[in-house]
């Protein structure tokens, strides 16, 4: 290993009692925290429910600690290039779909799209936009669901080449570029029907039954019909009803499933629905709105089950039959480029709220922000007047997400691990702001701060 470098942490805690997970980069210094740390080894930093920054040298130390703890990131030398890395335990393996909405994500690790060298506008940092981001204005966070660029080589691939300069820039967003999808949900066995003829036929022995609940299948009896033809012949209506009451769907009572209208179970209730009658019943929450020629925007109020309030993902998988379906059918501009966002669950008084923007990419410019000027409009205290820009450049094919210098910042959520740069890497978790970089100990200075931590296990 090499001993002559050494990584410096620097850590700053926004010190306000807000569980929005933002960090206010205009407040005063006065208001905010401070934490320091140098290492040269293997380590993992973790906070404490007192919103105290400690450095953990040996792993099993997390066994004996006494109080709630939250795992930032690790520490490590890379496998392959011995350079130092960050490892990013939130978000290396999975991300958990049904943590999403609730706030699971504010305290993972973000990359702000954010000028530190200069408050001016015109030195503010850009991101490379890939397909499956997730980016987080102020409080709310959307998903990059598509990017569709036209000629079919150059489809999808977006060029770097403005950011070629700002080496960490682009390679977080190389490594966000590999990501795969998070809204694309498998769902279980439990939650669909491939089948219903074959579990008809397993349960039930007697073959008026089989011919009755065949005759159901085929040509959509009622099925409550059909359930008291099969009580008068067994008398039993509990063991009846344990067998056939979920099989049918909540509002046709059909009982047909099939790869193009299979029988789903979106949420917590007991009961079944096709799929095509969920997307019927979804289809009168959507309302479009085209304030701005280059954005039509999709807003579906109450986008949940109506009896047991559970939210609705805009599509889902099922792995059987190898196909993604789609709750809401959305009109894609015609050979032009464009993006689509989506934004997570958005709670305003037990109303979930989702939006849709299908962006135009031309030669100009997208504002996004809180103003009614912009062409994205978010009416959110979190976002600033004038918060971002999405600018589209056909001829180097570059499409980019530039923060305006707002006060909570314009993030993007960092899917795996990390390169140390020498250049300093800006990172945030939550209200804590972070600042990485890889110094030399020949520069090695004796630090004086009182309120400095220190975890240096090469010193003697």
């Amino acid at each position: 290993m090499n001993s002559q470098k050494y990584v410096e942490i620097k850590f700053q805690i926004w010190k306000d009692d807000n569980d929005n997970g933002l960090f206010d980069y205009k407040s005063d210094n006065s208001k905010k925290k401070y934490y320091k740390f140098k290492v040269n080894e293997k380590c993992l930093f973790i906070k404490t429910n007192n919103n105290e920054i400690k450095c953990i040298k040996d792993y099993k130390e997390l066994i004996n600690q006494n109080e709630d703890i939250e795992i930032l990131f690790g520490i490590r030398r890379s496998f392959k290039s011995n350079d130092y890395e960050i490892t990013n335990p939130k978000i290396e393996h999975k991300i958990n779909i049904k943590q999403i909405n609730n706030f699971f994500l504010n305290d993972k690790i973000w990359y702000p799209v954010k000028s530190f060298k200069s408050n001016s506008e015109g030195n503010n940092q850009v991101y490379s936009l890939n397909e499956n981001d997730i980016i987080k204005l102020g409080r709310r966070k959307y998903n990059v669901h598509k990017i569709h660029l036209l000629f079919q080589g150059e489809k999808n691939k977006i060029k770097d080449d403005n950011c070629d300069k700002i080496n960490n820039i682009s390679y977080i967003s190389s490594i966000n570029k590999k990501s795969k999808p998070v809204f694309n949900i498998d769902i279980k066995v439990n939650q669909y029907k491939s089948s219903i003829n074959k579990d008809s036929e397993k349960v039930n022995e007697d073959k008026n039954e089989t011919f009755l609940i065949s005759r159901s299948i085929n040509k959509f009896v009622d099925r409550r019909e059909i359930q008291n033809e099969i009580i008068n012949q067994r008398g039993n209506k509990n063991e009846i009803k344990n067998e056939y009451e979920y099989d049918e769907c909540s509002n046709c009572f059909g009982t047909n499933s099939s790869k193009d209208n299979p029988l789903i179970r979106l949420c917590n209730c007991t009961k079944y629905i096709h799929f095509h009658c969920l997307k019927e019943k979804l289809a009168q929450k959507k309302k479009i709105s085209e304030d701005s020629k280059a954005v039509k925007t999709y807003i579906l109020q109450n986008f949940k089950c109506e009896k047991c309030s559970k939210s609705y993902h805009l599509r889902f998988r099922i792995p059987e039959f190898d196909k993604v379906y789609e709750l809401i059918d959305l009109i894609f501009p015609e050979e032009k480029d464009y993006i689509c966002l989506e934004s997570l669950d958005y709670i305003k008084e037990n109303n979930i709220i989702k939006t849709i923007h299908i962006i135009e990419l031309n030669d100009q410019k997208i504002f996004i922000g809180r103003q009614d000027y912009n062409d994205i409009l978010i009416q959110d205290i979190s976002i600033s007047r004038d918060h971002a820009i999405l600018e589209y450049n056909k001829n180097n094919r570059n499409l980019i997400l530039i923060d305006r210098n707002t006060k909570f910042g314009t993030l993007v959520l960092v899917r795996g691990n990390i390169k140390i740069k020498e250049e300093k890497t800006f990172l945030q978790s939550g209200k804590i702001n972070i600042s990485i970089e890889v110094k030399d100990k020949k520069c090695l200075k004796t630090y004086k701060n009182n309120n400095d931590n220190y975890y240096d296990n090469d010193s003697k």
